[in-house]
């Protein structure tokens, strides 16, 4: 009798020492996906600003985002402003729409995480260079407002679509460039 009230006892013990290992074990699991998804979280809300995200609620900021979900006129004076302002090869529009169309590579990483090695270089310089993206877009702002000058019935400068933001940037890259008084008329 005694001895099966040791058993009993040592049965109790060893189940409530594994039970505790696999507690430990399953907390520490979780806390490293939950990590791993902050991080992931983190690098989409980057990537998502320097596309120039449109839609800015907190939630979707930190998820993949597809190029729709893109504000065309804001990337591409990111892009130019990159491409002004970086040696190397120039990064396109369609560079990106093409990135975004999928969330992950054909090997099913994340694009995110791995490949695309010029959106990520761009990424990351978006990320070191407000202050130049902001003197960049400084500058194509005084160009707009010399022009709405002596055109005073134009869009205001957030309202401008994509190809009267074109014509601003090839005025900027241009200075002598007679910017199209049809494009930026257009509605």
């Amino acid at each position: 009798m005694k001895r099966a009230k040791n058993i009993f006892i040592a049965i109790i013990i060893i189940s409530a020492i594994i039970s505790g290992i696999w507690l430990v074990k399953h907390d520490k699991t979780k806390k490293e996906v939950q990590q791993q998804e902050k991080s992931l979280g983190i690098l989409y809300k980057w990537q998502n600003a320097a596309f120039g995200e449109n839609d800015t609620s907190v939630i979707s900021s930190y998820e993949y985002v597809t190029y729709d979900k893109m504000d065309e006129c804001r990337l591409y004076i990111y892009i130019s402003a990159y491409n002004d302002l970086t040696s190397g090869e120039h990064l396109t529009m369609d560079e990106v729409k093409q990135y975004l169309s999928d969330e992950k590579n054909d090997d099913g990483t994340l694009r995110v995480e791995k490949g695309y090695e010029k959106i990520r270089a761009y990424v990351m310089w978006w990320g070191d260079n407000q202050e130049n993206i902001q003197l960049f877009y400084d500058q194509l702002y005084t160009i707009f407002k010399e022009y709405k000058e002596d055109h005073p019935d134009i869009l205001g400068f957030n309202d401008l679509n994509l190809d009267q933001v074109k014509e601003l940037v090839i005025k900027y890259q241009n200075p002598s460039y007679e910017i199209s008084d049809l494009v930026m008329e257009a509605e």
